[in-house]
C-alpha cells in the first residue's frame, strides 16, 4: 500500500484501528488506540519483505523524513548536506491501546500530507533513534506524505534504482 497515494490517509489508519478492535475486543474503544510504527529494514521492491497475512496491520510505503535522514541500522540520523527528504522504507503500522509509558529510545515525529505543513497533520510516528528525542524536536524534524515529484520516482513497476 502506497499511503502517500491516498486521499485521506486518516481514514486509512482509522480502519487499521477498528480491525484492532474488532479482534482484540468487541467492546474497545476506538479512542483508546493509537496507530504504531516498525519501520522494516527493506524497501518495498525487495521480494523478501513480511508475509502480509502474518503482519498485524499493514505495511505501507511512501514515508519521507524531513530535516533528518533514515538510516537502516540506526534509525534517525543528521541528514547529509543540501538532502533535505529522506525516503523511509516500508513501515508496518498497527494498531495497540495507549500507553503512559515513555519511550526514550524513539522520537514521535509528526507526519503530514505536505511540506507546507499546515492543517495537514495525520498522527505521530514512533521513529527509533540512538539520540534523545529532543533534538529532533529542536530540529523540526517530520516525516512528509507527498513531496513533490519525489513520489512518482518510487511508483510501481519503476525500477528505483535507476
Amino acid at each position: 500500500m502506497f499511503i502517500n497515494r491516498l486521499i485521506n490517509p486518516s481514514s486509512f489508519l482509522t480502519a487499521i484501528k477498528q480491525v484492532f478492535c474488532r479482534e482484540s475486543n468487541p467492546q474497545q474503544e476506538l479512542n483508546k488506540t493509537t496507530i504504531l510504527t516498525e519501520v522494516q529494514k527493506k524497501m518495498y521492491y525487495e521480494a523478501d519483505l513480511p508475509d502480509l497475512r502474518k503482519t498485524d496491520g499493514a505495511l505501507v510505503f511512501g514515508f519521507q523524513v524531513e530535516g533528518a535522514r533514515w538510516d537502516i541500522n540506526t534509525g534517525l540520523e543528521e541528514s547529509f548536506p543540501k538532502a533535505s527528504f529522506s525516503i523511509v522504507p516500508v513501515v508496518n503500522c498497527k494498531a495497540a491501546l495507549i500507553s503512559d509509558k515513555e519511550d526514550k529510545t524513539s522520537y514521535s515525529c509528526p507526519v503530514y500530507k505536505t511540506i507546507d505543513r499546515m492543517m495537514t497533520y495525520v498522527f505521530p510516528a514512533q521513529l527509533r533513534t540512538k539520540y534523545p528525542p529532543q533534538k529532533w524536536v529542536i530540529g523540526g524534524v517530520a516525516m512528509i506524505l507527498d513531496i513533490p515529484g519525489a513520489a512518482d520516482t518510487f511508483a510501481p513497476g519503476k525500477d528505483p534504482t535507476l
